[in-house]
């Protein structure tokens, strides 16, 4: 599908001047300029002109970044509606490496990922291999070992087969040699590292010396060999004293390295301390060095442990726990664990029609060949029809209508990122105590009553129910169009109480006893997705999650307890109060309000 001339040259010029006017660091040359501009249709000329001025005439800063980001998301609406492959893959590219290098590696494996699932439509190794380089180097920065593995193993299959290039060849041995350690495989990850240094030894590169020789060191120790591990480190630092260019990394790892040798041996425990401070201090205050300066952090902890001091060991049990939690802190390795489950989905999704199809195939050859057969065709798919229906009214009791739409339109649902989604959390006061004196059909006949009228609430309002979890019961606003906002939720929670409240007596009646609910509600951004193979989930991750738990955590029975951002979204049609700052547990203090009732006649 081609575009008027005009139209596209707007486009495009618009890219160019953006770029040289406001991002470039030197002029944008006039043939690259004129190159960008000749074709009269979106192809690969136009695309490599494009992607050379995104690569070359821009800078790393963050408004040069997101600027390119607003090209290159106009340049992907056109490249869908004009069924360009190639161009939407390069468009993808571009973002996943931009979103990499802002640190938002969630984003960046949401555009690789679907730049992978284009590459392998096409059917085109050369791309393929580069998306699957890129997505094994997100997991590995977030050390996902064992994903990361799933795209490094392929990428050595191929370039063993292809012999072109042995620099990369060794690399992806390097990396998934280091995954192999990571993950507790030293007898993997040996040979693979061994291969990587006597390669960059053959060719006398004295940076990939040290860095394969480190992992080839790590793997040695990991199988038990600690002084051949030991000879490799000395000969190593004495390779980068020579040198004078090895960086602070290099030096963290052989260090604790030794370190863990010097551990082995009760007699050599000041030794190991020493070393272990010397990772800490050649990596003190440089970024991104966490994994050398946690285990050196382990190994001073042990030291001091075993030498009575306490106090020495405690603190360095708070330093390894703080790069832990800085490493693990982003929810980026679930938000890509998940878009992984989506592509694995996909795939499979994707083998399943090709086998329905050819099915199908046999099946009309032989209904024509053999008309009993044909009779049996036609009673099969009637038996898959009244199956397909049962599946999709299952699928309306644990899916949004809109990613029901998705899957039957696209094949699969692909996570997203909501912003100004209002959870709501509640629970049972008291919950376990009451269990314990009520029979298990009490139990639960008391919630299924609760959460069949919460239900009620929750459709009548137009809602969206994610889940309940024993005595807790979650609900959102704002996820989808039409799905309420801020003031539906609490419009809600109201209802829910009022609902509470008027049964009472009856149940208790009835039951001995009746519930008491406590409610929390945020308001933030979301991830929504649906994950699982046999049993799909629909559900929603982030720190707002996380949040509105905490909101109802710190309610009180028959209350509505909303956070400082909730509150603003509501001031001017409730009435409520508020309860200062509190502590919430790994959130600090946070504002809290009580919601009083539904209309606002005064300052709260």
């Amino acid at each position: 599908m081609q575009y008027p001339l005009m139209i596209r040259n707007c486009l495009l010029l618009l890219a160019v001047f953006v770029f040289q006017h406001v991002c470039a660091e030197q002029p944008i040359p006039r043939q690259l300029r004129d190159k960008a501009l000749k074709s009269d249709k979106f192809d690969s000329a136009s695309i490599r002109a494009l992607a050379t001025v995104l690569d070359r005439y821009w800078d790393h800063s963050r408004d040069s970044i997101l600027r390119c980001n607003e090209i290159l998301a106009e340049r992907e609406s056109q490249y869908l509606a004009s069924g360009f492959k190639y161009g939407l893959y390069q468009v993808y590219s571009m973002l996943g490496g931009n979103h990499k290098l802002l640190y938002n590696h969630a984003k960046s494996a949401a555009y690789f990922f679907q730049a992978l699932k284009l590459t392998e439509a096409m059917g085109e190794p050369a791309y393929i291999n580069r998306v699957r380089r890129e997505l094994g180097l997100l997991y590995f920065i977030q050390s996902g070992w064992i994903q990361a593995l799933r795209y490094f193993e392929p990428l050595i299959q191929y370039e063993e087969k292809a012999r072109e290039n042995i620099a990369q060849l060794n690399l992806y041995r390097y990396l998934a040699g280091l995954c192999h350690v990571r993950a507790g495989k030293p007898d993997k990850a040996g040979k693979l590292l061994k291969s990587a240094y006597n390669w960059a030894i053959s060719v006398q590169d004295t940076q990939r010396i040290l860095e394969y020789g480190t992992g080839y060191a790590a793997a040695m120790l990991g199988s038990g060999d600690k002084a051949a591990a030991a000879a490799l480190y000395h000969t190593l630092l004495a390779r980068a004293a020579d040198w004078k260019d090895a960086d602070a990394y290099f030096y963290a790892t052989v260090y604790v390295g030794l370190s863990r040798i010097a551990m082995s041996n009760p007699s050599q425990l000041l030794k190991a301390r020493d070393l272990a401070r010397m990772a800490l201090q050649v990596t003190e205050g440089k970024l991104g060095y966490y994994l050398p300066r946690i285990e050196a952090a382990q190994i001073l902890h042990r030291v001091y442990k075993s030498i009575g001091s306490y106090d020495s060991a405690l603190f360095f049990v708070e330093q390894w726990t703080h790069q832990k939690d800085s490493l693990e802190s982003s929810e980026n390795t679930a938000v890509m664990s998940l878009m992984q489950a989506a592509h694995d989905f996909d795939k499979r999704e994707a083998a399943l029609r090709i086998e329905e199809r050819q099915k199908r195939l046999v099946m009309w050859v032989v209904a024509g060949v053999l008309f009993l057969l044909g009779v049996i065709v036609l009673l099969f798919y009637r038996s898959v029809a009244r199956q397909k229906q049962r599946s999709e009214a299952l699928l309306e009791n644990i899916l949004p209508k809109e990613t029901i739409l998705e899957l039957k339109t696209f094949g699969h649902a692909i996570p997203r990122i909501h912003e100004d989604v209002t959870i709501l959390f509640c629970d049972v006061r008291s919950f376990t105590t009451i269990s314990e004196k009520l029979s298990p059909a009490a139990l639960v006949a008391l919630l299924d009553h609760y959460f069949r009228g919460f239900d009620e609430i929750v459709s009548d309002l137009g809602l969206v129910k994610i889940k309940t979890i024993g005595d807790a019961y979650m609900l959102v606003g704002g996820l989808h169009e039409n799905t309420g906002n801020a003031d539906t939720v609490v419009t809600a929670a109201i209802r829910m109480l009022e609902f509470v409240a008027s049964d009472r007596e009856a149940l208790e009646q009835a039951h001995g006893y009746s519930f008491h609910f406590r409610v929390g509600i945020h308001t933030g951004s979301v991830i929504s997705g649906v994950v699982g193979r046999d049993k799909y989930a629909y559900d929603i991750w982030g720190d707002a999650v996380n949040v509105a738990a905490r909101m109802e955590q710190n309610s009180e029975a028959g209350k509505i307890n909303v956070s400082g951002e909730t509150w603003k979204r509501i001031e001017e049609r409730f009435n409520g109060h508020y309860r200062g700052k509190i502590d919430a547990k790994n959130k600090g203090e946070v504002d809290m309000y009580f919601v009083t009732n539904r209309e606002n006649t005064g300052n709260a």
